[in-house]
């Protein structure tokens, strides 16, 4: 790395990426999904209240976002798209869950160029938080 960006030293070093790192991600992400489905089926079968927004029914997709961002992240310090994950972390913004709201902050600044978006993010982010049940996110 220099000057944060990703420097061949080795044409191995991305191809570890491609075989090793990549199919790890892409399995726990296919996990992670699986686990969102199984969480939402959870929540459709009759039983005790819970608050939707409970913090345990969004570990599911907290696993998944942090997971997207690792590869994204991986994505841009290789140079292969140095705007990977922009398109999501601008869904995000419009998430109620103020975890997903900050980890779009997180992208946008680590991206650059996007202050007025990462700006906008730290605002939602305390917004969604005054509205979020657990406050220990």
């Amino acid at each position: 790395m220099r000057d944060g960006k990703y420097v061949e030293a080795s044409r191995d070093f991305a191809a570890f990426y491609d075989k090793t790192v990549f199919p790890m991600i892409d399995k726990a992400m296919a996990k992670a999904n699986q686990d969102i489905k199984d969480v939402a089926a959870q929540k459709a079968k009759p039983g005790p209240s819970f608050d939707p927004n409970d913090d345990y029914w969004q570990l599911p997709t907290r696993t998944l976002a942090g997971l997207i961002m690792c590869r994204d992240k991986i994505l841009r310090s290789l140079g292969r798209d140095p705007n990977a994950g922009l398109a999501q972390a601008r869904e995000w913004m419009s998430n109620p869950d103020p975890v997903m709201i900050d980890n779009a902050r997180v992208v946008f600044q680590d991206i650059g160029g996007h202050e007025e978006e990462v700006r906008a993010a730290k605002l939602a982010t305390e917004g969604a938080s005054k509205n979020w049940p657990n406050k220990n996110w």
